[in-house]
């Protein structure tokens, strides 16, 4: 996969020009470098034109027969999303309401993986599963989301945050199915619309350890985890923040 430093937008152009698909004929060309420091220049009207081109660089990669298609990992969609992500991240400001969109729609977020952290007093910490970064916490659909959401196919393992005792496995309203844990610190893990369930109520697991699998139980759009950290067996916080004291990078 190409590296983001020194692309420009002017790719948004080129790739298209490249024989995937003709850009529209208002579409202007951006003007801002993406660099790998962030990205300059950029406004919301290059966002737009950004999400434009790659909107229809994806319909013409979908659309095309599989001889004109180009070598995995070299594909001109990949060669727009880079830039892009990046475009996203510099312009926080612009919310997708602004856009009349989702930009998580059209932006493949960032693949997570079960790597390590450790709590202050060193304490293994792993993150709970892989899969896609696709919801994060706050107010969500006039509510609040009290975790994260992370995408993958059924029957990807579910592991347990820290050492802990499992205090509740099975039926849960909303869930479909949860599991959570109590840990050393008080604290209490969540992890919700999960399809198989590995553990029973008083045992004790360790970091790491699977305890379930990804299922799309309950009110659900998909198959995901939902994953809660309640500090003190509290109320919860932004697992992405709690995740970051302890050495892990989520998004």
């Amino acid at each position: 996969m190409l590296s983001r430093t020194g692309i420009t937008a002017t790719l948004l152009t080129a790739a298209l020009a490249a024989g995937v698909i003709a850009p529209p004929a208002h579409a202007r060309e951006a003007s801002f470098q993406v660099t790998g420091e962030g990205v300059n220049g950029a406004d919301l009207n290059d966002l737009i034109t950004a999400l434009t081109a790659a909107g229809k660089i994806a319909e013409g990669v979908n659309n095309a027969a599989p001889s004109e298609t180009t070598p995995e990992g070299s594909s001109d969609l990949k060669v727009i999303l880079d830039p892009l992500s990046a475009i996203l991240d510099s312009l926080s400001i612009v919310s997708s309401d602004e856009l009349g969109l989702d930009l998580r729609d059209i932006i493949p977020a960032q693949r997570m993986s079960p790597v390590r952290g450790q709590t202050a007093d060193g304490a293994t910490v792993v993150f709970p599963t892989s899969g896609r970064f696709t919801s994060g916490y706050g107010a969500r659909w006039g509510a609040q989301h009290e975790g994260i959401d992370i995408a993958d196919p059924i029957g990807t393992p579910v592991l347990a945050v820290m050492d802990g005792e499992v205090i509740s496995a099975g039926g849960a309203n909303g869930f479909g199915k949860w599991v959570r844990l109590r840990h050393s610190d008080g604290s209490i893990s969540v992890y919700g619309h999960v399809n198989t369930i590995h553990v029973a109520v008083g045992q004790r697991v360790t970091a790491g350890e699977q305890i379930a699998t990804i299922g799309n139980e309950g009110e659900s759009t998909g198959p995901h985890l939902h994953f809660e950290i309640r500090p003190g067996g509290g109320a919860p916080v932004n697992p992405v923040d709690w995740f970051a004291t302890r050495g892990i990078n989520v998004r």
